[in-house]
Order: structure tokens, then sequence, then C-alpha cells
């Protein structure tokens, strides 16, 4: 019995050396926007190795019917899940976009901006509301 109370009374100072440790440390600040360039996708079809212009009528289709969207950095090539609704972004996949949104998870992106590049200059389009 002496044991198991000795057990408990060490656990429990332990649990509270650890939780005011905790409580002392600032809170994460939340992700910086990023201006990044690239291209969006239909996801579904860029994992199967299928893209491009000539697939862009195609994923369009399937971003009308709420398959995720896709957005690829044009310099480090890296994938993220755009975090809005795929309906309103199906017209402009595989086109030259440049996006500015706050990167989460390493892989997931939640859009403020979308510009769509027509000749040398960036029009900024509407974003589709989130859900």
């Amino acid at each position: 019995m002496k044991t198991t109370l000795s057990t408990f009374a060490l656990s429990a100072l332990l649990w509270s050396w650890a939780a005011s440790a905790q409580a002392d440390q600032p809170a994460p600040a939340p992700p910086a926007a990023q201006l990044m360039e690239g291209k969006l996708v239909d996801l579904v079809c860029y994992a199967m190795d299928m893209g491009g212009v000539k697939h862009a009528k195609c994923g369009a289709l399937c971003a009308e019917k709420g398959q995720p969207v896709g957005f690829i950095d044009r310099k480090t090539a890296k994938l993220y899940t755009v975090l809005l609704p795929s309906p309103g972004l199906a017209k402009y996949l595989e086109q030259p976009v440049r996006l500015t949104g706050k990167v989460q998870k390493e892989a997931l992106v939640s859009p403020e901006k979308l510009e769509l590049k027509e000749g040398e200059n960036w029009t900024a389009v509407a974003l589709p509301k989130a859900m």
C-alpha cells in the first residue's frame, strides 16, 4: 500500500511539473501566408498520372463533382491539397496560377488569394466560399 501511495504521489508530482512546464511555453504562432506560383490539378487524376492541358477538361468535370483539387508549386514541385470547395476552382485547373495562402500540416493550403496569369499580368479571381 505504501509503495502504491508513493508511486501515485510521484506520478502526481511529475504530472504537475510537466503541466506547469507546458503552461510556460508560448502557443505556436499561426502559419504565415506564402506566395506560390504553380497550377491547380485534380488530385484523383494526378494520382493516376493523368494531367496536363490535354486532361484539363476531364479534371474540371471531376472537380465540379467535388473531387479534391491540389496545387503544385512550380519551384518545388510539391503537391498541396487546397482547402476550398473544388467546384469553384474547376475552371482554373491546369492553368498558371499564383496562390497566396497558409500552409498547414506540410501538405494542406488554405488560400487567401488566387490569381490567374493572363499574358504577362496576374488577375485576382474570386475564391469559392469555404464550407
